[in-house]
């Protein structure tokens, strides 16, 4: 399966600095996308560090036969939320630094979502799209609860029930799904989710021929929707080239 990955970090129309924060480890085909929670001190420091931690723990542990994608995931996230609390104990200018994780690990022929707080993964296959995370809010878990509607908005919306570097321990959202030729994999802080619909980021993403091009789309997009929080955007396009594929991206643009 050929992989095409590319991404966009942006600071919005209305933030004075960029929170957010992403890698593209091609050499794992390993990918994160971290939003720095707002309100806390160094947000900015505490998404660079986890992305760049975390790359650096797959790198050294890519994998083995005895451990699930998953498994490992779990483990890696874990061990830097651990991290992330030790630096901000070693840096009172950083105490209670947190931040959001989403990741996305494509790996014998799976793609496999990791995610902690409000970041989000989606698919986009075969003119679908499907959120892959879970988002960790208040107004979420509420949903799940079958306390409200899923289509009722509050305040709690932003309200975030998990996130790293607030406690010792954190629970990890993980799930996985085979490859697909034609597969899209995307990758966002809530600056893009908050800014358009599912729908309009289905069309971007199925009217692109290379992911570079529906990232800059996207953000321009959010940017003029008021850009009101800071815009990260990771697309990844799985595909082999076909014949198929070709035929069914370009139904995707005319939808």
């Amino acid at each position: 399966m050929r992989i095409r990955a590319e991404g966009i970090t942006d600071i919005g129309r209305c933030r004075q600095n960029n929170e957010d924060s992403l890698t593209l480890n091609e050499q794992q085909s390993f990918y994160v996308v971290a939003d720095g929670v707002g309100g806390q001190p160094a947000g900015e420091v505490a998404s660079r560090f986890v992305v760049e931690r975390l790359s650096d723990i797959i790198n050294r542990n890519p994998g083995s036969v005895e451990l699930e994608a998953g498994e490992i995931l779990d483990a890696a996230i874990r061990e830097v939320n651990r991290s992330l609390l030790s630096e901000s104990a070693n840096n009172p200018a950083w105490k209670g630094m947190s931040t959001t994780i989403v990741t996305a690990w494509c790996r014998n022929n799976e793609v496999n979502i990791a995610n902690v707080g409000d970041s989000r993964a989606y698919l986009v296959r075969e003119q679908l799209i499907e959120q892959l995370s879970e988002d960790h809010t208040v107004l979420a878990e509420q949903q799940r609860e079958g306390l409200v509607g899923k289509d009722s908005s509050s305040r709690m919306a932003h309200v975030l029930t998990r996130c790293l570097g607030l406690e010792s321990d954190v629970e990890v959202s993980i799930s996985s799904l085979p490859m697909q030729d034609g597969d899209r994999i995307l990758l966002c802080s809530d600056g893009l989710t908050d800014s358009l619909s599912e729908e309009v980021i289905r069309s971007v993403v199925l009217s692109s021929t290379n992911p570079g091009e529906a990232c800059r789309m996207l953000v321009e997009l959010a940017n003029r929707n008021g850009g009101r929080d800071n815009i990260t955007v990771v697309l990844i396009f799985l595909d082999e080239g076909t014949i198929k594929t070709k035929i069914s991206n370009m139904f995707g643009r005319r939808s």
